[in-house]
């Protein structure tokens, strides 16, 4: 049995990277909704919508039932 060492690191950066953009999103949202002016809210809403958009895509992609076809 040997490792693609390639395919392996290629996972561990997008993981990493996924991550990073995940919990990036998250926080500005958080920050974004506790404000006063108007305009933060909705933009605030829309991180959040767009974060669980993200979420959502990962456990499709993690769950192979939910891909058509199977």
């Amino acid at each position: 049995m040997t490792i693609d060492w390639i395919a392996f690191a290629t996972v561990v950066v997008v993981t990493l990277v996924a991550a990073a953009i995940l919990v990036t999103l998250f926080s500005v949202g958080l920050r974004l909704n506790d404000g006063v002016q108007r305009w933060r809210r909705p933009v605030a809403v829309a991180i959040f919508v767009v974060w669980g958009a993200l979420v959502l895509f990962g456990i499709w992609l993690i769950v192979p039932a939910m891909h058509p076809g199977f």
